[in-house]
């Protein structure tokens, strides 16, 4: 159940492009997200080789201890949300994904976790970055999972937020690949769902197109980006960045 308050984006989003500190332009990435389709909490992560770093709304939702056990139960039960965000594209997917919702709360992170802090809906994505971190982004609902519309809701948000984040920064340098300018909106989104490992099935149903169709955009990008298989293109999925995405300097300074 979608709740947009885009009075509450756009302030965000402007709150972001002036951030003076970086404390400041974590919290204003949680609420240009919560407000893009209503969540009970987020929690916004910086990963680097330090370690993560977390920032949280509401403010009293993850105390240290609840971090530390997260990042343990990731370590011991890989976590598929962490893994896609800090590892993959980093477009929005879902629990529900992923697992059944009875497959969920048999899960570790759910049994010791996740059921204490009432998530019972979880949607995640991270934030275009060339930089050596990543910024990922988790929102969580108690009654009612993410839609498919909240999910492309966020694939928009991740390019504003960039965006944003490049006019507050200084020395933003813009990394495109030149291949990945041959591909149209459609076969990069679809070049992203691949490399989370999604099939032509689940990606068709996430965009509303048929199988048939995923299969034949996925047939004209191999030949644009110079693949053959999908494990080659979920490879090069890694190297192709949206032509918005910058390194994310706004975040840079945020303490580990």
């Amino acid at each position: 159940m979608s709740n947009i308050d885009l009075r509450g984006v756009l302030g965000a989003l402007d709150e972001l492009s002036r951030a003076g500190e970086p404390g400041q332009a974590a919290h204003a990435v949680l609420a240009a997200a919560v407000s893009s389709v209503g969540a009970d909490s987020a929690v916004l992560t910086r990963i680097d080789d330090w370690g993560a770093t977390f920032w949280v709304w509401p403010a009293d939702f993850l105390d240290r201890r609840q971090q530390g056990t997260f990042e343990v139960l990731n370590a011991t039960y890989p976590w598929p949300l962490a893994t896609h965000t800090r590892k993959g594209p980093g477009l929005a997917l879902r629990i529900s994904d992923f697992w059944s919702l009875r497959q969920y709360r048999s899960s570790p992170m759910y049994r010791e976790l996740f059921k204490e802090l009432s998530v019972q809906h979880q949607v995640a994505f991270s934030l275009p970055t060339v930089a050596h971190h990543s910024i990922c982004v988790a929102l969580h609902r108690d009654r009612h999972d993410f839609t498919n519309t909240d999910c492309e809701n966020f694939n928009a948000l991740r390019t504003s937020l960039a965006m944003a984040a490049q006019r507050q920064a200084v020395g933003v340098s813009a990394a495109v690949s030149p291949s990945s300018e041959d591909l149209s909106p459609r076969e990069r989104e679809i070049l992203q769902l691949t490399a989370t490992g999604l099939s032509s099935q689940q990606i068709g149903r996430r965009l509303g197109i048929s199988a048939h169709t995923v299969s034949k955009h996925l047939q004209h990008l191999y030949r644009k980006i110079g693949v053959t298989n999908r494990t080659e293109a979920a490879n090069r999925a890694g190297l192709l960045v949206s032509p918005f995405s910058a390194t994310l300097d706004a975040f840079t300074a945020i303490p580990a």
